[in-house]
């Protein structure tokens, strides 16, 4: 409940419409229990072939009449203390005591009414029209209030909405790596598109049916109480039992829900799982094992929907039949006070005076306007618990803690400003302006480093290793031995259990991580491409760059030459992950990008396993010119990025084991020997032909 209040809270940002949804549905409370208060006048006066003034006036006169017939009563009675008098004259004294005072009541408020009266025809019929004009003028009124209400509320959950999607994106891009391996994609996923959802009708029903019906609730049990206040609380004697029975569905559909997501979690899950690997699905034959696997997580799925519409289900049965009891009990016990001319049930007194026949029907009316708002408050309650199960989930990702601390005296946040700047714009100006004044010679060196990425699991043990400013390493090793774990550590996408990252002689982690990677152009193995033009895809990550330096970059990077006989050059769109483009086209504009940021650091991950030969030289001949004067960490096993190399370091079993030049190491290190002698003869005879 705790993470919906938070969330809802929200609204208060948008005061004028939270105000004008309210005061909305206040007007259509009123109007929905003035119009039924209207026909009263109808069924008491008129229908009886008497003007309101008649009325007035003759009901003026009867309550004088009973006045003076109550005083001579008390005349006639005993005082207080004399030797007659007992507990029953004592008790009909009170009585007759309050029948004065009820009497008097009357005749205030017939008074008050009196002068507004005389506006009113004096002939029946025309009374008659002049209130169902005023009740057709109210009902359309209220539908007025309605449509502003329903506008007004949905302005402002909306804008809410979009509050809380701006802040689950911002929070979910500035997760660590650690956070997206315990959520994984298809739960970040899904809560963007189905919880927040959830949470979004949460928000209307609270703004909005959850105001106006509990209000009409209320001005028809005022209206109610004004005709007797004890027969109504009589009446709704079944509210409490059946509100305890609501909060055990509600417990029910709750824990149900929280189960319904994780299904839908579960499900997406498998969706991604086949999209991504249709290919080899295919290939091997696995249409249909994949397809019987995704139908058995829609059918549990499923199975927990029809479970949910179930327990909604019951909650409609037991307001209707409450709210049917309620008005069942105030017709029988109405109808035994009026027929009978009583003012007590039970023993209890009910009113003051014996009802009228239009006061018993006006009270009926208004049981009945409490009892339809009530069934509606069925649907709300159930959308609510959605919502409020639903804001359970989105809460659990918006209150993940990074792991990446770092120390908010740093020099880094010093340098780059606050961090809540108005504009990513902004924020990236600070971290690349502090991130050239930290790191200018980009020396690495990884001290004592430690790291697994479970608790049970590790990766690097006690890694200790350095390069300097201007070399360019390779690092080798065989699959699992921890190297591109080096790289994330680097770009302190995590942090090591123990030991410490430098560059420059800065602990990272005293700096803030955008800082770090601001100082880093990162080229991985399979290259990120955004569904926009060559050129927004070149200048991703430097927003200032112009269309100059974005073509230096990628003719540095050597794709000029194949951007240019693109259909619209540098604004060819290049599709959904650049689709459009082959692994070595977009391996260059991924290098094009690393270029133009003009990094302290190049790190390329396994940049160019997945491409031709063709690909991979010109990728080579473009580092080769770059990588002059600047520090380039490779993590490889293509023995042909040895040459751009000034030394080789390789990893086994989470250890740095040798580094030096390939001849020495095929020599001196078994586990290099191991994976390159053969490749490496290879090369060495292509090279002499």
């Amino acid at each position: 409940m705790k993470p919906f209040l938070r969330i809802a809270r929200g609204l208060g940002r948008y005061p004028m419409a939270l105000a004008a949804s309210v005061l909305c549905s206040l007007a259509v409370a009123m109007l929905w229990g003035g119009n039924i208060g209207a026909v009263y006048p109808v069924l008491e006066v008129c229908l009886n072939g008497k003007s309101v003034q008649q009325w007035i006036a003759d009901d003026i006169t009867e309550a004088e009449t009973d006045i003076a017939e109550y005083n001579a009563q008390l005349v006639a009675l005993p005082k207080p203390g004399e030797a007659n008098a007992t507990e029953a004259t004592d008790l009909q004294r009170r009585h007759l005591q309050d029948d004065i005072k009820s009497c008097e009541e009357t005749i205030t408020n017939r008074q008050w009414v009196q002068p507004y009266a005389e506006y009113l025809p004096k002939d029946p019929f025309y009374t008659v029209l002049v209130f169902m004009t005023i009740l057709l003028a109210a009902t359309a009124l209220k539908n007025l209030f309605i449509v502003a209400n329903l506008v007004t509320t949905t302005w402002a959950v909306q804008k809410t909405t979009l509050d809380l999607q701006n802040e689950y994106t911002e929070k979910v891009l500035a997760l660590d790596m650690a956070a997206y391996d315990k959520f994984g994609t298809s739960q970040l996923v899904t809560h963007f598109t189905e919880s927040i959802e959830h949470v979004s009708k949460g928000l209307h029903v609270l703004l909005g049916a959850s105001v106006r019906e509990p209000l009409k609730i209320i001005v028809c049990g005022v209206g109610a109480s004004l005709i007797s206040w004890r027969l109504m609380l009589f009446t709704l004697m079944i509210a409490p039992p059946t509100a305890l029975l609501i909060s055990t569905l509600s417990r029910k559909i709750r824990r149900t829900l929280k189960a319904h997501v994780s299904d839908s979690v579960h499900l997406n899950r498998l969706v991604f799982q086949s999209v991504m690997s249709l290919p080899a699905i295919q290939a091997y034959g696995m249409e249909k094992p994949m397809a019987h696997e995704v139908d058995l997580a829609g059918d549990e799925r499923m199975r927990r929907s029809v479970k949910i519409s179930f327990w909604i289900a019951m909650t409609k049965p037991v307001t209707e039949l409450a709210g049917i009891t309620a008005v069942a009990l105030s017709l029988v016990a109405g109808a035994y006070l009026v027929l009978n001319q009583q003012t007590d049930l039970f023993g209890i007194q009910m009113t003051d005076r014996p009802l009228t026949i239009s006061q018993m029907l006006i009270f009926f009316g208004m049981m009945v306007g409490m009892s339809d708002p009530a069934r509606k408050l069925t649907d709300v309650y159930s959308n609510l618990q959605i919502g409020i199960a639903a804001a359970d989930r989105v809460a659990e990702i918006l209150d993940e803690e990074s792991r990446l601390a770092y120390n908010p005296n740093s020099v880094s946040d010093a340098v780059a400003g606050d961090r809540n700047s108005d504009t990513s714009a902004e924020t990236a100006s600070d971290a690349a302006h502090a991130s050239s004044t930290l790191f200018t010679d980009g020396r690495v060196e990884f001290r004592s480093i430690s790291f697994g990425y479970l608790a049970d699991q590790s990766v690097l043990d006690e890694v200790t290793l350095s390069v300097e400013s201007g070399e360019t390493v390779c690092i080798v090793g065989s699959n699992g031995c921890g190297k591109s774990t080096l790289a994330k550590l680097l770009l302190r996408f995590y942090d090591p259990h123990d030991g410490q990252v430098f560059i420059d002689g800065v602990d990272l982690a005293e700096v803030d991580p955008r800082v770090v990677r601001r100082a880093i152009s990162f080229v991985a193995q399979t290259p990120a491409m955004i569904d926009d033009t060559v050129s927004a895809n070149i200048r991703f990550g430097t927003d200032g760059a112009s269309e100059e330096e974005v073509i230096k970059a990628a003719k540095l990077a050597r794709a000029d030459e194949f951007i240019v006989n693109l259909g619209k050059q540098y604004d060819t769109e290049v599709g959904f992950d650049g689709n459009r483009l082959s692994g070595g086209q977009k391996q260059r504009i991924a290098l094009a990008r690393a270029f133009l940021r003009n990094p302290a650091i190049l790190v390329l991950d396994e940049a160019t396993n997945q491409i031709d030969q063709h690909s991979e030289q010109m990728i080579y001949d473009a580092l080769r010119d770059y990588a002059r004067d600047r520090t380039c960490i490779f993590v490889s096993h293509r023995p042909e990025v040895f040459e751009l190399c000034d030394r080789i370091i390789v990893m086994d079993q989470g250890k740095v084991v040798a580094s030096g030049a390939p001849e020495e190491l095929l020599n001196t290190c078994p586990p290099f020997a191991k994976l390159f002698a053969a490749n490496l003869d290879l090369l060495s005879s292509r090279q002499a032909a």
